[in-house]
C-alpha cells in the first residue's frame, strides 16, 4: 500500500506554484486529526501575483518526522518544519505559506527542476520572508535585546560596511575617521564585559550568542537566496522576533569587532576564551552576511555572477546541500547570468556532471583563473570528477587570492608579462583551436570554446579527450620534502604555541635550500612564505594586500624580537605586530602545509601535497599550481593552488622556460 502524499499536478504553462492554507489550531477534517497541524494545499499562477509569506527554515533530519495534515491526508513533515507550523499558526485566523518541502513534490525531479528555477520569483514576490531559527529558551529574550541595541548604533554612524578595516591601524597611524574611531569606543562600551556563562551584570550573553550564530539555519545554501531576496524578512527565534536587518547590522559591528580584536587584544582570561569562540563561529554566519550584502549593496551596472556566489559561499564557508547540486541550483535565485552560462537546473543529471557542464561554462566566461577553484576533493580522489572541474560540495577553504579571483587580476602574476613574440605565438595558437570535446557533457550544444574566446589563448591546440583539459604550462620543479598541516588551535595560547611550531617546520624544510636564494632571500623566503606574502586589509575587510611591514611581527612570533630592551608599557605595539601577522598565517595556513622542492623553493601548498608533486605555472594563471603525474606522458591532476616564494611575479618566467602541453584530468 502506497501511502506516500498525493500531489495533483502543476499547470507548467499557467507558471503555477502551490500554497499552504496554515489553519488555526483545533481545525481540521476528523477529531483525530484536530490535534495535528491543519493545512490545505491550493494552486496559484505567480502571474496573478498571490498574497502570501515565503518560509526560509532547515528541514533537519529527514529520517526524524512528526505528521502533520495536508488536505485530510498525513504527510510527514520533519521536526523542525512541524514546529515552525505549529508557531506561525494563529487562534483566529489561517495563514498563507509558500514551503518548499510541502509545495514541491520532491518525488518528482521534471517539477523539482521547474520549481527551483522559479524560487527567486517565489521568494522576491513574497509579501514578507520568515526566517524560522528554531525554538529557544525564553532567557534568550535579554541577548535579543542586546542585539536590537547594537543594531541601532547604526543611526548615529551611518550605515555599516562590513569590509570596514581595522579600527586602528597597526602601523600606529591614526588615518582612521573620526567617527570610525568613536565606534570603536561605542563597541568597546557594549563588549567589555562579554564572558563565558551569563549573569545579570553580563553585557552580552555569550553562550546564548553562540547557540543563535551556530544555528542550523546559518548552514544551508537555500537561505543565501532566501534572506538576499527577501523584502522585508522577519527572523523568528523562539518567542523573540526582528527584522534581518537589524540582526544583519548587529552581526556586521559583531564581525567588525572580531576583525579588531584578533589585533588589540584586550581584557582578562574569561573575554579571550570569549573572543576565541566567537571567531571560531565566524564560517557558520560571516559568508551569508557578506553574501547578502554583495546581492543587496552593489552597484547597479554590477551584475551578480554565479562565480562571484559560488566563492562567497565556498571560501572558509560552513554553508551545505543536502543535495550536492544545490550548490548551484541553490543560487539561482539571485545570480544574473545563467542563461549567458547555458545552465539550466535538471535534477535529472548526476552532481558530476552538472559540476563538469558549470566548469567548461565557467572557462568559456572567466578563463583560467576558474582553475583557482580546484581543491583535491575525495570525488577528484575517486576520480568521479576531473580534477580540473571545482568540487562545490567541498568547501574551498582559504583560496590564496581569495575573493580577489574575481577581478581581471589578482594579488600575484605567476605568469607574468607576454612578450611580442610570445604573443604572436599564442595568436597563431589560437587559430588552431577547435572545439574541446564535450561528449558526454550536459552543456555541450551551449558552451564550446570558440577562437575569440581569451580563455582559449592558454588550451592546447589538439582536440581533447572526455574528461581532459589540455592547458599550456611552464614545469617549475618537482617537490622533494613536505611538512606537516596547519591545525587548529583549542584557544588564544594553544594557537599562538602552534603558530610557533608551524613556522620552525618551514625553518627545518630551508636546510634543504641548495642555494635558489641568496641568504637575504632566504631571511625574506622564511617570514613571506607563511602569510603568503599578504598582508592586513587596508581598504577592505576581506582582501589581504602584499605584505609590507609583517617581518617585525614574525620576529616577535619566534621570539627573535629583543622586547626583553623595550620597555614593558610599550610592548603591546608589538605584541600587536605578532597578533597581526598570526592573523594572516592562520587566514591563510588553514589546510595548507610547507613544502621544498628539489632545487630549493620554498612553498605553501594544499594540505594534500606530497613529495613528487609538480610545480607548475599555467600560462594565463596568476598563481602557481601543485600537479600530481598520473604515469601517462603528459597526464596529471590539480592537487591545488600554491605560494612559492621568488615566483610569484613573473620572475621564473622572465628565464623564458619550454612552453609544454599538459593534459588535466
Amino acid at each position: 500500500m502506497d501511502l506516500r502524499f498525493k500531489y495533483n499536478p502543476l499547470n507548467v504553462e499557467r507558471h503555477e506554484i502551490r500554497l499552504l492554507k496554515l489553519l488555526s489550531p483545533g481545525s481540521g477534517p476528523s477529531p483525530a486529526k484536530s490535534a495535528l497541524v491543519n493545512c490545505t494545499l491550493e494552486h496559484v499562477s505567480l502571474d496573478e501575483i498571490p498574497e502570501y509569506q515565503a518560509l526560509s527554515y532547515v528541514w533537519g533530519n529527514p529520517a526524524l518526522t512528526s505528521p502533520i495534515c495536508v488536505d485530510g491526508q498525513i504527510f510527514e513533515a520533519t521536526f523542525n518544519l512541524e514546529a515552525a507550523l505549529r508557531h506561525l499558526r494563529k487562534k483566529d485566523a489561517s495563514v498563507t505559506l509558500w514551503v518548499d518541502a510541502v509545495c514541491i513534490d520532491q518525488s518528482n525531479n521534471v517539477e523539482k527542476s521547474d520549481q527551483v528555477q522559479r524560487m527567486g520569483d517565489i521568494y522576491r514576490n513574497a509579501s514578507e520572508v520568515v526566517i524560522w531559527l528554531g525554538q529557544t529558551k525564553q532567557e534568550h529574550s535579554k541577548l535579543w535585546a542586546q542585539l536590537k541595541e547594537l543594531s541601532h548604533l547604526s543611526a548615529g554612524t551611518g550605515a555599516l560596511e562590513l569590509n570596514i578595516d581595522h579600527l586602528v591601524d597597526v602601523d600606529g597611524k591614526e588615518t582612521r575617521a573620526p567617527w570610525l574611531l568613536g565606534l570603536n569606543l561605542e563597541l568597546q562600551k557594549v563588549f567589555e564585559t562579554i564572558t563565558i556563562g551569563y549573569s545579570d551584570e553580563d553585557t552580552l550573553l555569550i553562550e546564548p550568542l553562540l547557540k543563535l550564530l551556530m544555528q542550523p539555519w546559518w548552514s544551508r545554501i537555500w537561505v543565501v537566496q532566501e534572506a538576499s531576496l527577501a523584502m522585508p524578512a522577519r527572523v523568528v527565534w523562539g518567542s523573540n522576533e526582528m527584522y534581518w536587518g537589524e540582526l544583519w547590522s548587529a552581526l556586521g559591528y559583531i564581525a567588525t569587532w572580531l576583525h579588531f580584536q584578533s589585533i588589540h587584544l584586550m581584557g582578562d582570561e574569561s573575554y579571550h576564551k570569549a573572543f576565541f569562540s566567537l571567531e571560531r563561529s565566524q564560517q557558520f554566519w560571516v559568508p551569508l552576511v557578506g553574501a547578502w550584502e554583495r546581492v543587496n549593496r552593489r552597484s547597479d551596472d554590477k551584475k551578480v555572477k554565479l562565480i562571484d556566489m559560488l566563492l562567497q559561499t565556498s571560501v572558509t564557508s560552513a554553508l551545505t546541500a543536502t543535495d550536492p547540486r544545490d550548490r548551484i541550483y541553490g543560487l539561482f535565485g539571485i545570480v544574473e547570468d545563467a542563461d549567458e552560462l547555458g545552465i539550466k537546473v535538471d535534477y535529472s543529471q548526476s552532481v558530476e556532471s552538472i559540476y563538469e557542464g558549470v566548469a567548461r561554462a565557467l572557462l568559456r566566461t572567466e578563463g583560467l583563473k576558474m582553475l583557482q577553484c580546484c581543491q583535491y576533493s575525495a570525488r577528484h580522489r575517486s576520480g568521479t570528477l576531473p580534477s580540473w572541474v571545482p568540487d562545490w560540495s567541498s568547501s574551498l577553504r582559504q583560496l590564496l587570492d581569495g575573493l580577489r579571483i574575481l577581478l581581471p587580476s589578482g594579488v600575484y602574476n605567476a605568469s607574468g608579462l607576454i612578450d611580442a613574440r610570445e604573443a604572436r605565438e599564442l595568436e597563431k595558437l589560437k587559430q588552431r583551436i577547435g572545439k574541446l570535446n564535450f561528449q558526454d557533457s550536459p552543456l555541450s550544444s551551449q558552451v564550446s570554446l570558440s577562437p575569440d574566446d581569451s580563455a582559449a589563448t592558454t588550451l592546447a591546440s589538439e582536440e581533447s579527450k572526455p574528461g581532459i583539459l589540455p592547458i599550456l604550462a611552464a614545469r617549475v620543479d618537482s617537490i622533494l620534502a613536505v611538512g606537516g598541516a596547519w591545525e587548529e588551535a583549542n584557544d588564544a595560547i594553544d594557537g599562538h604555541i602552534r603558530d610557533m611550531l608551524w613556522v620552525e617546520e618551514l625553518e627545518q624544510l630551508a636546510e634543504k635550500s641548495k642555494g635558489v636564494y641568496s641568504e637575504a632571500a632566504k631571511d625574506e623566503a622564511l617570514w613571506r612564505t607563511p602569510i603568503a606574502d599578504r598582508g592586513l586589509p587596508r581598504l577592505t575587510y576581506i582582501w589581504f594586500t602584499r605584505a609590507t611591514t609583517e617581518a617585525m611581527g614574525h620576529d616577535v612570533l619566534m621570539g627573535r624580537f629583543p622586547l626583553d630592551k623595550i620597555e614593558e608599557a610599550s610592548r603591546s605595539f608589538y605584541y600587536q605586530k605578532s597578533r597581526a601577522y598570526q592573523k594572516i598565517l592562520r587566514a591563510f595556513g588553514k589546510g595548507r602545509r610547507f613544502f621544498v622542492t628539489q632545487t630549493g623553493y620554498l612553498g605553501l601548498g594544499p594540505d594534500s601535497v606530497e613529495a613528487g608533486d609538480e610545480v607548475y605555472i599555467i600560462s594565463g594563471a596568476s598563481i602557481p599550481f601543485v600537479l600530481r603525474p598520473t604515469g601517462g606522458s603528459r597526464s596529471y591532476k590539480i592537487i591545488g593552488e600554491t605560494y612559492v616564494h621568488g615566483i610569484m611575479d613573473g620572475e621564473f618566467m622572465q628565464k623564458r622556460p619550454e612552453m609544454t602541453t599538459v593534459d588535466l584530468c
